[in-house]
């Protein structure tokens, strides 16, 4: 069927080769790699990466300099699924483009971040960079560019937090004060999959964010609050102990139990008290997590 004249049994053959990922399908699908219709060879690179044989790694390389951009986007995100080193190289020159297409760099970058090279790192915080916040307007240009830039942060940030390299501290240290809840979010769960010590200040305002003491109104913030608690609770380092005892009567039953997860997993005694208190939270998950943790300090 992947010889088939017509363009769209091609392309079912492709795509339904991929779901039964049997490796002798390899061949045909590298071969049609190259075929004449643009969207057979996007979903034969689709299907190679759901087959997962590292023969495919180099066809796929040379399909990420396709012409078409789908079918670029679709190597790389196949790429990214080997987590193979040869793969990083040529993903990192998707980044150094000089006229980027947006999707092919986000799939560049996600890639980056399944296969988890150090390599990486520089290139994806030069693109955390250039997507930088570019302030909010209220035309829709403004708008929209606000939201393109937010979207490839958020890839960024979750490349860098699977990399898990000591480097990216600094700049999530920076994104937790980004105008985007969501990205504060990321940035604090990409700190504590890090774990290094040095985000433990910057994480500590976070545990207010959004809260009556900020005066901020922000429905997503209590997502933050909870991340925040749990990237400290990774971290494991005594200074968030007493914060984290605040975050206990937090609003939010969801930040109320992160925090009592992380103080279960620091340890520290002094938890005890408050923790004990917390058992009689109103709320179940509170205090299911609240039990966890006695009982991991005790």
């Amino acid at each position: 069927m992947l010889k088939n004249k017509t363009p769209s049994v091609r392309q079912t053959a492709a795509e339904s080769l991929g779901r039964i990922m049997d490796a002798r399908a390899l061949e045909p699908l590298v071969v049609s790699l190259r075929d004449d219709d643009s969207k057979v060879r996007e979903l034969a690179a689709v299907a190679l990466g759901q087959i997962g044989d590292k023969r495919a790694i180099e066809p796929l390389v040379a399909a990420s300099k396709d012409g078409d951009e789908n079918v670029r986007k679709a190597a790389a995100l196949a790429l990214g699924q080997f987590k193979d080193d040869r793969a990083v190289e040529p993903l990192i020159s998707v980044l150094a483009c000089k006229n980027p297409v947006f999707s092919e760099v986000e799939a560049a970058v996600k890639a980056l971040g399944d296969i988890g090279d150090k390599r990486a790192v520089e290139p994806l915080l030069g693109v955390l960079r250039k997507f930088a916040d570019p302030g909010r307007g209220n035309s829709f240009e403004a708008v929209a560019l606000g939201a393109v830039c937010q979207k490839m942060r958020l890839a960024v940030i979750e490349a860098l937090g699977k990399i898990k390299d000591v480097r990216s501290v600094e700049p999530l240290a920076a994104a937790l004060n980004d105008n985007y809840t969501a990205v504060r979010w990321q940035a604090a769960k990409a700190l504590g999959q890090i774990g290094d010590p040095r985000a433990v200040e910057p994480l500590l305002p976070a545990l207010k964010y959004g809260n009556a003491e900020t005066n901020r109104i922000d429905l997503l913030a209590p997502a933050v609050r909870t991340m925040a608690a749990w990237a400290l609770g990774r971290i494991k380092d005594p200074r968030a102990v007493e914060p984290l005892l605040g975050t206990l009567k937090d609003s939010d039953p969801r930040a109320r139990a992160s925090a009592a997860i992380a103080l279960g997993n620091i340890k520290d005694t002094r938890a005890v008290g408050p923790l004990q208190a917390a058992l009689n939270d109103s709320d179940e998950g509170v205090h299911r997590a609240v039990a966890w943790a006695l009982g991991e300090i005790k």
